[in-house]
């Protein structure tokens, strides 16, 4: 039961038609006195939000007042990041600020809970920058973790092109040392160097022309020393940001938007698409919050994606690039890691294989680095958007949202069901390729008819982003199907409650990423309504029963 209520927090900096956010308490994993950490985008800043920590003393706090409306707000409790919660601020009160609103005046409510540890249970994956890791299993590694080598074998793979180097080069660790060489006017940073009979590397940085360096993690063995006089190519092409627009016959975007993935990664985020005949580009460059990726300002790193063939031809297929961000010397080089999580860098391709689906597969030059992944639909309903500027609203960009939908579902390789969900958003076909037809976000799946609220509470907000890019049973699209003994093609939601259960509740690897992962467990409380956990433990599937301890300590 809440408490009378006493007083809020005026965060500010809203003075007119500001917003607020009413606090919920989990008592049973926060414990007063607490600290609070409240992010809030800026209109006007040098790209970095605000942050300012407040002491919540007792449940008489209860209200985040004087807010910007329609923000994505970020909340921390005693700087645990297992407690991270993204909460939309909602629509704004008009006229002066009220400092002090009632809880039920808010437009939002922030569940503050602290989640359980993730992966405790979980065999550990091959973990080769464990300084850098969460520990024994953490968030991007059911698959198993790239390092450096495997991430560099990827871009060879999809981007082999070689050129011969003038002169000669030796190494010792990642430092390499040529001989008669132009390295200045020859590489650029992002480039691969490879020598001899030694696989390629990624160039970090060119001291002159005779000195480079490689992309080494520390936590991995140094690359095996080259002996001199070795000759080496330049191997790859699409290895800057501006090099991947050019060679992909960049000629301006046919589609643009800028928001903030509140329901899985966290970041502020401006996202561009064009086509080249019948093959399709996208990137996306991630900021702090979405009023930074409003502004182009204090880039973080850029991922990009292109469904083309290979370098040797065939069919198209999903490939990866990731690409420098910020302003200095390295803005725009390709590299070949990010960091998600909060958790430190993990390495592509996996990295990226764990949410777009597919099965990784160790690259050659044979496979063509052809994970067989997917796009991932843009669902408009999780996404936060900017409550300063009008023309970045949901409503101002909703058609060129149809229009990455429609290429996601018309140019890629979508699963069955992302085909359900992206027809069943505009209402069919028709309304995809039909301009100024808007989402419908309550889409419920045909196969979820008999279950609509579990789908809308639980599986849509911790399971849909990832689950519906893959294949049947495990795109999550049909709450109940076949036996599991006979045909586990057919079953359904259901019939994998054995599997939900100890992924879910035992070896807590599910949801496998950290916004989502901390979204289900603060919603999952007694003080959450919704309460996510209850409804499943309550929809009868196979194996999951109300009286398991869900979280297993």
């Amino acid at each position: 039961m809440r408490a009378a209520h006493f007083s809020a927090i005026d965060v500010g900096p809203a003075t007119t038609d500001a917003a607020c956010i009413a606090l919920n308490v989990d008592v049973g994993t926060i414990s007063f006195p607490f600290s609070l950490a409240v992010t809030v985008p800026q209109q006007f800043s040098s790209g970095v939000p605000l942050t300012t920590t407040y002491s919540i003393t007792n449940a008489a706090t209860d209200v985040l007042a004087e807010l910007p409306p329609n923000e994505p707000i970020v909340l921390v409790v005693n700087g645990i990041l297992y407690s991270q919660l993204i909460v939309n601020s909602g629509a704004g009160t008009p006229g002066a600020a009220n400092p002090n609103p009632a809880p039920t005046s808010c437009g939002a409510t922030a569940n503050l809970a602290v989640a359980p540890t993730p992966g405790l249970g979980a065999i550990p994956s091959p973990d080769s920058v464990a300084s850098n890791q969460l520990g024994a299993a953490g968030f991007f590694d059911y698959y198993g973790l790239d390092d450096q080598n495997s991430a560099d074998a990827y871009y060879a793979a999809i981007d082999p092109t070689a050129v011969a180097g003038t002169g000669t080069v030796s190494s010792v660790g990642a430092a390499v040392t040529g001989s008669g060489t132009t390295f200045t006017t020859f590489f650029v940073p992002g480039d691969m160097i490879q020598a001899g009979a030694f696989a390629a590397r990624t160039i970090a940085s060119i001291t002159d022309d005779t000195h480079l360096t490689t992309f080494t993690d520390p936590a991995i063995a140094p690359p095996p020393s080259i002996t001199p006089p070795t000759a080496y190519n330049k191997v790859g092409t699409k290895t800057t940001l501006s090099r991947f627009q050019s060679l992909n016959g960049f000629p301006g975007d046919k589609a643009s938007a800028v928001y903030f993935n509140a329901n899985d990664l966290g970041f502020g985020r401006s996202m561009h698409m064009w086509q080249s005949g019948v093959n399709i580009f996208y990137y996306v460059t991630n900021y702090h919050d979405v009023e930074s990726a409003r502004l182009g300002i204090n880039s973080i790193a850029t991922v990009a994606m292109e469904y083309s063939p290979g370098p040797s031809g065939g069919a198209p297929y999903t490939k990866f690039y990731v690409f420098f961000g910020g302003t200095g010397a390295n803005a725009g080089a390709r590299v070949n890691f990010a960091d998600l999580d909060q958790n430190g860098i993990k390495f592509v391709p996996r990295l990226c294989v764990i949410c777009h689906g597919g099965s990784y597969v160790a690259p050659t030059a044979a496979n063509q680095g052809n994970m067989g992944s997917r796009f991932i639909a843009f669902d408009l309903a999780s996404y936060g958007y900017s409550g300063f500027d009008a023309s970045f609203s949901r409503a101002s960009q909703e058609d060129n949202f149809r229009l990455l939908n429609q290429g996601v579902l018309e140019n890629t390789n979508p699963s069955a069901a992302q085909q359900e969900l992206i027809k069943g958003w505009y209402g069919g076909q028709t309304g995809v390729d039909t301009s100024g037809t808007t989402v419908t976000d309550g889409f419920v799946p045909t196969g979820w008819s008999a279950q609509p609220t579990l789908y809308t509470d639980v599986v849509r907000t911790s399971c849909r982003t990832c689950h519906v890019d893959r294949d049947p049973p495990l795109d999550w699209n049909l709450f109940s199907g076949g036996s599991i003994a006979y045909d586990y093609a057919a079953t359904g939601f259901k019939e994998n409650g054995p599997i939900i259960q100890p992924f879910l509740c035992e070896m807590r690897i599910m949801p496998h990423a950290l916004v989502p992962y901390v979204a289900f467990w603060s919603n999952s409380t007694s003080v959450s309504s919704p309460n996510r956990l209850s409804e499943l433990q309550a929809a009868g599937l196979d194996g999951f029963l109300p009286s398991y301890a869900c979280p297993l300590n």
